[in-house]
């Protein structure tokens, strides 16, 4: 199965349109890949089949070599129709169990999910609010995320030292996204807002009631990538050249919507990035590896 994957992707970063052939770089040896995260997960389910705790074991690497292992453990709670309300996970620092972040769900009478809110050690990470024509559809996604304080440009390691215990300031921005719907109840357009201007869209063309082609297109009305979906059975292979970095293409491959790998290539950078998971009979992820 991987033999085969490596070769669809190889495939379909060689059939991009419009992408340059080989340069003299290109010729020189491939480093091997490396790791960077690995990520396994064991789940246990509630009687309904429903996931219902993870242990999970995250291993860093640094320059191929393990540098540090976290522990964690995630626990769900359900209402009486089933919904995933709270999320709750826990890191194990030696051997103690230390609470470390919540996620909250909020449904309506139609068990549409109205409000996620996730808290990351006691502090708003993430807020997300939706909404919902008749049929079901999600039709506007409005979500509020904290970003990382800014460090003022003159500052140097004493104005770091002189100002570590002032008082943190956390940073928001929310993000408003639209999505439009064709007759069969597929996602064909999304548009992503800040401060009420369009950041840029996204409009998805389908052939034969299978994606064909997404355009990303910017608040000038340009065209700043293009995605590709390509199928093999029953993979699904999703190829996105970026016109913003020369030569960046992002592959990403799945099986019945699971996302099974992805590698992204800017051959200008010398940058590759590739991310590779597994799933248990469930469909619910058991490894990550990220790899550079």
């Amino acid at each position: 199965m991987k033999v085969c994957l490596f070769l669809l992707i190889a495939v379909a970063l060689t059939s991009c349109n419009g992408v340059p052939g080989p340069s003299a770089k290109s010729a020189e040896p491939i480093k091997p890949w490396q790791k960077k995260i690995v990520r396994r997960q064991k789940h246990t389910y509630t009687q309904s089949g429903l996931l219902d705790t993870t242990y999970r074991v995250e291993d860093y690497y640094v320059n191929g070599q393990l540098g540090a292992t976290m522990d964690f453990l995630i626990i769900r709670t359900y209402d009486n129709k089933d919904n995933l309300t709270r999320e709750r996970t826990f890191q194990f620092i030696k051997k103690k169990r230390i609470f470390s972040e919540e996620t909250l769900f909020e449904y309506d009478a139609k068990n549409n999910l109205i409000l996620k809110t996730n808290i990351f050690q006691k502090v708003l990470g993430e807020m997300s609010k939706f909404k919902y024509n008749d049929f079901g559809q999600k039709v506007e996604e409005i979500k509020i995320q904290k970003l990382p304080d800014i460090m003022p440009e003159n500052w140097n390691m004493d104005s770091l030292l002189a100002h570590h215990s002032d008082k943190i300031i956390h940073h928001y921005d929310t993000l408003t996204i639209a999505y439009g719907y064709n007759t069969n109840g597929d996602i064909a357009g999304e548009v992503y807002k800040k401060a009420n201007k369009i950041d840029y869209k996204l409009i998805t063309l389908f052939s034969k009631n299978l994606k064909a082609l997404t355009f990303e297109i910017n608040s000038k009305g340009d065209t700043i990538s293009i995605t590709r979906y390509e199928r093999n059975k029953d993979l699904m292979i999703e190829i996105k050249n970026d016109k913003r970095a020369n030569l960046y293409t992002d592959t990403t491959i799945f099986s019945k919507n699971l996302k099974l790998q992805s590698t992204a290539i800017n051959s200008a950078l010398s940058y590759r990035h590739k991310d590779a998971f597994k799933y248990d009979e469930r469909g619910n992820e058991i490894e990550y590896i990220s790899f550079e």
